[in-house]
């Protein structure tokens, strides 16, 4: 459920297929994300986990797997 969310979330802010972004999927590799598209997503995963993830956080994250780590580690009941 979570990762499905995320992979809208990064489709929308990217403009990319969804069937583009797995795990193991790189950021910035694979998905040309720059420091405006990692703040957009780190935005919209606030607004829709009702969780805190620094851009900061987000920068030192390598793969959509480790954004979704951090979600699911947040202690919120998602």
């Amino acid at each position: 459920m979570e990762f499905e969310k995320l992979r809208e979330i990064i489709e929308d802010v990217l403009h990319i297929e969804k069937k583009e972004i797995t795990p193991e999927t790189t950021l910035i590799e694979d998905l040309c994300a720059d420091s405006l598209d990692l703040y957009e997503i780190v935005s919209e995963i606030g607004l829709a986990f009702e969780v805190e993830i620094t851009t900061e956080e987000v920068n030192k994250m390598e793969t959509v797997g480790d954004i979704l780590r951090a979600i699911q580690g947040s202690g919120r009941e998602i």
